[in-house]
């Protein structure tokens, strides 16, 4: 995720603020500095600010008086192209090797420094809105591959390609890529083919502002060679040496910052001398071949840098100049320690551990900055308007400064530093001095003060003792030891999109017409990497290449805009109806730039609203770990967006709370990223410590800053894994906890970024708060209240599992630390309410202490245990220790959550129990297992084994006992039917057998199963026995009793038995027969009992020459020829009653098919009842009732549709006459009938 560096709180302290337009010097200054020595290449800056664009319009600070916000107005667009450069390596060099010597220095500064884009033009006109479709706002889901390495020879990171399931759940698709990614720290996201996000911020209503970069500024060895050239002309100059110059060896000169570096690593200068290595530094600066190498190099090492450091040390090792003084001191004194510590109550931002302000950097530094002609103004005493900061007020020049103004007992040093003070004033300030070293207010005509902190120094009291006043300005060992350590950004202008976009439009199509990249071959025209800026070839590459290279430039200055932070907090909240930004709705903005966004109003009932990858969205998902915190928190919580132009940078850090974050690009040029995975922060830092360690011995927490970049290539020399990738317009890029990243933009685009949180990130989370700690870094919110949020809210197993450690470790801890303060006797108050963060801030680490706080009734701040002893001077035992639980509620909290947590283990372990007690252990406490995993809310891994254990086999109904011997359809008659014989043979049988010994448990089914075994056993013996004997020992009869007993007594085995087969076609056979000689002259035998006859005379191999069969074969073949001239009259039109009643009077010998007879039956009634009612209605009762001529005729036609019978053509007739002589007689009655001859 990008962050936006922070803003500085002040004005420019590295060299005038961009808003205060230069004037023309008065004088000269021995702080002008000439620059043009020998074989320097020229100095170029380049500004942004120098594209006049319609609708930019400057940023007016609320501190600023309304004439200084007029005049910063009406100044901004012709003071643009003539604003100075600050902050390269070659000004400082420079400044260093000619400031004893400068003349006319504004003449040669002018002729050193050239704008390449300052040129007098017409602002260029934009439209009020931004056209979307002169932005990118899709790329190729597949790029080609590349053709040539990375810049740097970075590897890419992993890019994913999810299809549209597994695209559904973003955190789950996370985790799922999370084990080949972590090992990255970023990794790319390409949505399926279809999914888009749409972009709905009204650009004619948004407008962001934003803040300037220097490019050559943010690099870490850039900025620390500056400000260590600063502080060693600083220290030469008040130690009355201010002709000190950078040596020239074979007339190039000798780079004092990387001779300091290098002596450093080789153990400093006592072993560079004693090992004799002042050669081999030669070697590692560049130089080869000189007579006297050594030599030089050393003497200047001694001239130069030595006294600074043997200064330094002096300072670390004195006890009364040090920094953190251990005695007591007065809180009534003006100190350092108490200065900052007021400033901390008062709500400054500026923290113990930065630097004050220095009266060099508060125009332009005579050792990193090319002064202009307004600096000397300022020196003069003569400010424009609107400069009216503390620090600007107090520069004055050094040619003004006499003896008098450094002593105490003269006014006139109060009078300098405020033109306007009184006597009266000049004199209370002057009681309330005092020495920073001894604490004493006494001889004040000895108190020198610091031209950077106004502390008063004895000057006895130093180390080494100043026997003069010194006749420039003096500065303290503090300030000088912290100069530079105040970079900040200054503030650029508020745009909109449109009118950013034309700035970058033409900033890129200046700047790549002056620098145009050389190609080897020519780029691939079809490669969407490729651009056309203006008449010009750009690659991806090549603004890669060009990127690193004017960071890393000591003479190319170029200067861009990017965003300034604005908080949801401060600039509205998403409210239905309200607010609808880029994600649908979108709560907060923030550009590269992050900006407010309540000033219009879209419809905000969009279906991507619901969207499960809409940022929105992304840190309340049920997964995420944020949505327990208990407030939105603006650019973590709730989304900022970023703006970026080309070249704009977002530099190295990770996370804040090392939490996740994704970013995704609405639309625009590539954004190009740098990560480190996770495993590799510590080695990170190492390597960028070593780069620039005065930087962070400056500034311990400088990389939470966000202003410092790093070659990737001399990371990966210091060991570390350094990973690119380049995002695109729809593209999501997700960092990975502790990961480090950084990027920069090719050109005009807009991205949104939030942070969210998995379950894996608890102890990232706890280490941070840990490193904030130690830092005294405000944290974003309360790791602790998030614990205690997810027990209270989320009681699953699921959440017990991954919360139990981080659970404990916090109450070991917090419980460990209240056993500290109760054996300092402190009293203790249980408050079981919230009460707001500010309420539970250590006021000394920052660290939210939820759990518990020490108070004092004498102050509403409070500190952590750890830190009681810094909350007030009170003694410990009046102090209050307040609670937000008990003791008691911290524990059952842990315990109701660990016992959770717990209960997958504990079934695990009474599985492994059960399998481990028993080689065979028992099917019933198997099942018990597996019924109380069953009850667990939570899948366990296990259950499936135990779930094979409970699904018994199926069978059917008929499979579970024999059939009837004397079905038809029994298996020893019918083969057709398979299915209906017994399950398993008896080889299946011993085969089960064999696979139960495998089985793994026990139950008593498996003795049952050998029973059952041995019963099979027994029976096929008999069986064997049976039909081997036959009926030779006893009767026919006794032998078929016989052969039933045993299969009744085989039915109940179920098991398939070849021996009890034969002996079922036996008993079947004599079955049969007996019912043969019942049923053969049957008359009553129906054709169906026949044929059933037959086939189990066929299956019992009766003979076509035995009796029974011939005469059921007769009478089957008689009942086939019944039933074929029965289906004959059936299919007739039209059958007649005669037909129909021959089938009665046949022979009842013939065995006949019932369905067929029951359908000749219900025709031959159905032509009874017609035949009756024609005959009653052609012969009616004289008493009758006569029916109608139509009544009849429907009759006629309903007994016609089937029959032909002689008594309905009858009627018919009788019908028609009638029907005709009524139609006559109706004609007659209307006049109407017609006679027919």
């Amino acid at each position: 995720m990008e962050h936006p560096p922070p803003s500085r709180g002040t004005p420019s302290r590295r060299g005038r603020s961009p808003r205060t337009p230069p004037h023309p010097a008065s004088r000269s200054s021995s702080d002008a500095l000439p620059t043009d020595f020998p074989n320097k290449q020229p100095n170029t800056f380049t500004s942004c600010l120098s594209i006049p664009v319609e609708g930019a319009l400057p940023i007016i600070s609320q501190d600023d008086p309304p004439s200084a916000s007029l005049s910063r107005m009406s100044d901004i667009s012709a003071s643009s192209s003539k604003r100075a450069p600050r902050k390269s390596k070659t000004h400082a060099l420079a400044a260093l090797h000619y400031h004893a010597s400068s003349h006319d220095s504004d003449d040669v500064a002018s002729q050193d420094i050239s704008d390449d884009f300052s040129a007098d033009s017409a602002p260029i006109s934009v439209s009020p809105s931004l056209d979307l479709s002169s932005v990118k706002t899709s790329s190729p889901r597949n790029h080609p591959p590349r053709t040539s390495p990375r810049p740097f020879g970075l590897e890419d990171c992993p890019v994913f390609y999810p299809n549209s399931d597994e695209f559904k759940d973003p955190m789950t698709y996370i985790r799922s890529i999370a084990e080949k990614a972590l090992s990255y720290g970023i990794c790319k996201v390409v949505p399926p083919v279809g999914w888009k996000m749409p972009f709905v911020t009204n650009t004619e209503a948004f407008r962001f502002k934003t803040r300037l970069q220097r490019l050559n500024s943010i690099e870490a060895s850039s900025r620390a060679k500056v400000n260590f050239l600063e502080q060693l002309y600083r220290f030469h100059k008040q130690q009355g040496n201010p002709r000190v110059s950078v040596p020239t060896i074979n007339h190039k000169s000798l780079d004092l910052w990387l001779l300091r570096k290098e002596v450093h690593k080789l153990g400093g200068y006592d072993a560079v001398t004693k090992n004799r290595k002042w050669g081999d530094l030669g070697a590692l600066l560049g130089y080869r071949g000189i007579p006297g190498l050594s030599t030089q190099i050393k003497n200047s090492y001694t001239r130069i840098i030595l006294p600074y450091e043997h200064f330094c040390d002096r300072v670390r090792n004195s006890p009364t100049l040090s920094t953190s003084p251990g005695g007591a001191r007065d809180p009534h004194l003006k100190t350092h320690t108490n200065i900052q510590s007021t400033r901390t109550r008062n709500g400054h931002t500026r923290e113990a551990t930065s630097p004050p302000s220095s009266p060099l950097t508060s125009s332009s530094s005579a050792l990193s900055d090319i002064p202009d002609d307004g600096d000397y103004k300022e020196r003069n005493g003569s400010r424009t308007e609107g400069t009216s900061s503390r620090r600007n007020a107090k520069s004055t020049s050094h040619d003004q400064t006499s003896p008098t103004r450094r002593r105490r007992n003269v006014a006139g040093r109060m009078s300098s530093a405020s033109p306007t003070s009184q006597p009266d004033e000049v004199t209370k300030l002057t009681q309330e001095q005092s020495c920073e070293v001894c604490q004493k207010k006494n001889h004040e005509e000895e108190m020198l003060l610091c031209d950077g902190c106004d502390c008063g120094f004895h000057m006895f009291c130093l180390d080494p003792p100043l026997i003069s006043i010194p006749k420039d300005q003096w500065f303290c060992h503090t300030c000088l030891f912290e100069t530079g350590g105040d970079f900040g950004f200054d503030e650029g202008e508020e745009h909109s999109l449109s009118s950013f976009q034309a700035r970058d439009l033409e900033f890129r199509r200046r700047w790549w017409a002056s620098h145009p990249p050389a190609h080897k071959s020519s780029p691939d025209l079809n490669d969407p990497t490729v651009n056309y800026v203006g008449n010009v070839l750009v690659t991806e590459s090549d603004v890669e290449n060009e990127f690193w290279r004017l960071v890393q430039s000591p003479n190319d200055t170029v200067e861009i805009e990017y965003g300034a932070d604005v908080h949801s907090t401060t600039h509205g909240r998403y409210v239905a109806g309200d607010l609808f930004c880029n994600f649908p709705p979108l709560n907060i903005l923030d550009t590269s730039t992050i900006v407010p966004c309540r000033p219009w109003r879209l419809i905000p009932l969009d279906s991507s609203s619901k969207d499960s990858w809409n940022l929105n969205n992304i840190p309340i998902l049920a997964d995420s770990l944020l949505r327990f915190i208990k407030s939105d928190i603006s650019g973590m919580t709730v989304p900022w967006t970023y703006v970026g132009m080309v070249f704009s940078t977002f530099c190295w850090h990770n996370e804040d709370h090392y939490t996740y974050s994704i970013n995704f690009q609405h639309w625009g040029e590539t954004k190009t990223w740098y990560g480190i995975p996770g495993e590799d922060a510590d080695k990170f830092e190492a390597a960028i410590k070593s780069e620039a360690p005065d930087l962070f011995e400056a500034q311990p927490d400088l990389l939470f800053q966000l202003v410092t970049l790093m070659n990737p290539m001399r990371l990966t020399d210091a060991g570390v894994r350094v990973y690119a990738c380049n995002q695109r317009a729809g593209e999501f890029v997700i960092t990975f906890p502790k990961a480090y990243h950084a990027g920069f933009n090719h050109g005009l685009n807009f991205n949104e970024a939030v942070n969210f949180a998995l379950p894996d990130w608890l102890s990232y989370g706890r280490d941070c708060v840990q490193r904030y700690r130690e830092h005294r870094k405000l944290p974003v919110f309360s790791h602790d209240e998030l614990l205690v949020t997810i027990t209270q809210q989320s009681t699953s197993i699921k959440t017990a599992l991954w919360l139990e450690s981080s659970l404990r470790e916090m109450t070991e801890r917090e419980l460990g630390s209240r056993q500290v303060a109760r054996t300092l006797g402190v009293v203790e108050r249980l408050e079981e309410e919230d009460r707001p963060e500010d309420q539970y801030q250590c006021v000394y680490c920052k660290v939210f202490c939820y759990l518990s706080q020490v108070t004092c009734h004498c102050k509403s701040e409070v500190v952590c245990i750890e830190h009681a002893k810094h909350l007030c001077d009170h003694p410990i035992n009046q102090h209050v220790l307040r609670l937000r639980f008990s003791d008691v509620d911290l524990q059952e909290s842990l315990v109701k959550v660990a016992d959770r947590a717990a209960i997958p283990a504990t079934w695990k372990a009474k599985l492994h129990k059960v399998l481990t007690e028993s080689d065979m252990p028992s099917l019933r406490s198997l099942r018990a297992i597996l019924a109380e995993g069953e009850r667990i809310n939570h899948h366990l891994a296990r259950i499936g084994f135990t779930q094979k254990m409970r699904q018994p086999r199926k069978r059917s109904r008929r499979s579970r006992g024999r059939p009837p011997l004397h079905e038809v359809n029994n298996p020893a008659f019918d083969d057709r039917d398979p299915g209906d014989r017994p399950d398993r043979s008896l080889e299946d049988l011993y085969t089960l057998l064999k696979e139960v010994q495998n089985l793994g448990f026990d139950t008593p089914e498996i003795g049952l199963l050998r029973g059952l075994a041995e019963k099979s056993e027994e029976i096929q013996c008999k069986a064997a026995t049976l039909l081997q004997e036959g009926g030779s020992l006893g009767g026919r009869d006794t032998f078929i009793n016989e052969c039933e007993r045993l299969l009744m007594e085989a039915s109940s085995v179920n098991v398939y038995l070849e021996e009890i087969f034969e002996v079922e076609k036996i008993v079947s056979r004599e079955q049969l027969l007996r019912e043969l000689e019942e049923k053969t002259e049957d008359s009553t035998t129906t054709l169906e009992d026949v044929r059933g006859l037959l086939t189990r005379a066929r299956s019992c191999n009766l003979g076509e020459e035995n009796k029974f069969v011939e005469t059921l074969q007769s009478r089957q073949h008689a009942g086939d020829e019944w039933v074929d001239r029965a289906r004959h009259v059936l299919d007739q039109p039209y059958k007649t009653v005669e037909e129909l009643d021959e089938f009665f009077r046949m022979d009842p010998t013939v065995p006949v098919d019932v369905t067929i007879y029951d359908r000749l039956l219900s025709a031959r009634n159905k032509a009874k009842d017609f035949e009756k009612q024609a005959k009653a209605w052609l012969l009616p009762d004289s008493q009758g009732p006569k029916p109608k001529v139509s009544e009849v005729m429907r009759f006629v036609a309903r007994a016609e549709k089937d029959f032909s019978i002689p008594a309905i053509r009858d009627l018919k007739q009788t019908a028609e006459f009638a029907l005709d002589l009524e139609n006559r007689c109706e004609a007659i009655l209307r006049n109407r009938y017609q006679h027919r001859d």
